[in-house]
């Protein structure tokens, strides 16, 4: 039998889009990566009716409810009352956490703070915050923990872990061991995917899901037994390696400029960038990377014809076939290759939008150029279709795409 677990996050400002639901990733992040899966999500906001609702229907259906929010010195925080009301329980105030509640609240919020259901567990809250609590109940479990997501965190690792798993051999559940990879891949469509997936043998739990100019392919397994857990992640790992080849870019948490920086530097390569629509973005995106000096001595943001032209482009060029054309693009590239004695550079000029588009060239086309010493000089043409902001950023991945395709 599976643990069930359900998260509850509790806020107005949740549930009309005030704040983002940040508490509800870190749990389901963390529980997953230590053996546990969350399999239901609500949030809720802050009413009482709602919240004791939520807890009766989901207490009918999962082992664990982890609750955070509403636990503040405030009218509106009103989680304690709820879980009280939901199982039953009179609240009661705890004398140590008003003593500590009071130096920094008045009587009323002090009181508040210090509130808990009868029969709960404490929870030892950070240096400033409210302190959580948990009431066990017919082999149930509600835990309840602030909102605030630094308590929330220091919380979990500190003692909500392990309460989880005292709780889980309490159940004699025996401990599943849950392993999980994210591989990371270019030019290539979700379908495309999902058809190589079936060349390999035996059951998959999977999940794929596009990102701007990346598809990410989540593959997990789970058992009773840690080392077979491993043994098979691992053989997955070399069968999508066969599969996938070049396509497959990075797994886990490495992005593509960090891989890039890493191979460039691995080869000796120096690479420089010339920016024009995508103003300075994959320059920002390779920079941000530790070591990123060691492979790039810099580029141009060349925004003005005027300073395209300093930087090499022909006049007469942007005159005849204009600013957004795969001419300046190569001569950008070029050029830069040749004042940064660069091995490889790469050049993007575009119309990002909202504004600057014609009947022949249309909001969204941009040309990337790529220039490699001793190569000739390629040139793609792209027509993104996005806002601004995400024509900028697809712009900036295709350009660090052609750059890795340069050096495989």
């Amino acid at each position: 039998m599976d643990l069930k677990i359900a998260l509850l996050t509790i806020g107005t400002e949740l549930t009309e889009g005030i704040v983002k639901d940040t508490n509800s990733y870190y749990l389901s992040k963390e529980l997953f990566e230590n053996g546990y899966s969350v399999t239901k999500h609500v949030s809720v906001p802050d009413s009482l009716e709602a919240i004791v609702k939520e807890i009766k229907q989901l207490v009918t259906e999962f082992h664990i409810i982890i609750a955070t929010g509403g636990l503040g010195p405030t009218q509106d925080d009103l989680t304690r009352e709820a879980i009280s009301k939901a199982y039953g329980k009179e609240l009661e105030i705890s004398t140590k956490y008003y003593e500590i509640a009071k130096e920094n609240h008045p009587k009323n919020g002090a009181k508040r703070l210090a509130s808990f259901p009868k029969d709960a567990q404490l929870i030892e809250p950070g240096q400033y915050g409210a302190a959580g609590f948990l009431l066990k109940e017919n082999q149930k479990i509600i835990i309840s923990l602030p909102g605030v997501p630094k308590e929330l965190e220091m919380m979990l690792k500190k003692s909500v872990l392990k309460i989880i798993s005292e709780f889980e051999k309490g159940l004699g559940q025996p401990k599943e061991f849950i392993r999980r990879r994210i591989f990371k891949f270019v030019n290539l469509r979700e379908t495309q995917i999902e058809e190589k997936l079936k060349l390999i043998d035996g059951k998959l739990n999977y999940g794929i899901l596009p990102k701007l100019g990346e598809v990410h392919l989540y593959l997990s397994v789970k058992s009773e037994n840690e080392s077979e857990t491993q043994s098979r992640l691992e053989q997955l790992d070399e069968r999508v390696e066969e599969l996938f080849n070049d396509n497959l870019f990075a797994k886990d948490d490495e992005t593509l400029e960090q891989v890039i920086v890493r191979d460039l530097s691995s080869k000796k390569l120096l690479l420089s960038v010339a920016e024009s629509s995508t103003g300075g973005l994959i320059g920002h995106r390779i920079t941000n990377v530790k070591d990123s000096s060691i492979i790039f001595p810099g580029g141009f943001i060349a925004y003005s014809n005027e300073l395209k032209e300093e930087i090499g482009v022909n006049k007469e060029v942007m005159v005849s076939k204009g600013a957004v054309s795969k001419e300046v693009a190569a001569q950008m590239a070029e050029a830069t290759l040749k004042m940064t004695k660069s091995d490889i550079s790469v050049s993007v000029t575009g119309i990002a939008g909202p504004t600057g588009a014609t009947k022949e060239k249309p909001l969204g086309l941009h040309y990337i150029g790529l220039a490699k010493k001793g190569k000739e000089t390629k040139v793609k043409k792209f027509v993104f279709r996005g806002d601004r902001e995400q024509n900028q950023l697809l712009a900036s991945q295709e350009a660090l795409v052609m750059v890795r395709e340069s050096y495989l």
